[in-house]
């Protein structure tokens, strides 16, 4: 029996496209990210930081702020706990006006919690990581 490689299948066994409804927000969480490869940095008393995974060094100034958040969302029947990331919390903030919003932990969630019904959120199964959102 052939067995088919997980690379070649269809984007539908590994993805979900649904409308949802957001129910809450479990957590906001805002990092300082490296300049050059985008990974979170230790943030160390030296003025100095140097990037665990690309080995840049670089003063605070230099770092980008980066945010991820969990939701709990309504799909169907279904509950589940899917994780934005910087790019689609960024693309959300920018279709509905608000690309100057500060990035906190109470204007991220007032944000989530007001929006409408979610016409399509696409995310991976396996990881539940968020890859596109239309509203």
């Amino acid at each position: 029996m052939d067995l088919i490689n997980p690379a070649e299948l269809p984007q539908n066994f590994t993805n979900t496209t649904a409308a949802a409804e957001i129910l809450g927000v479990r957590s906001v969480t805002a990092y300082q990210a490296c300049c050059n490869c985008n990974k979170k940095l230790v943030i160390e008393t030296s003025p100095i930081l140097t990037c665990s995974t690309c080995g840049l060094k670089q003063n605070m100034k230099s770092t980008i702020q980066q945010c991820y958040v969990q939701l709990l969302v309504q799909i169907k029947e279904s509950k589940i706990t899917v994780t934005l990331f910087n790019d689609i919390l960024h693309d959300m903030l920018a279709s509905q006006g608000k690309s100057t919003l500060p990035i906190t932990e109470e204007t991220i969630t007032a944000f989530l919690l007001e929006l409408p019904t979610i016409t399509s959120i696409t995310f991976n199964n396996k990881t539940k990581i968020v890859e596109s959102v239309q509203i």
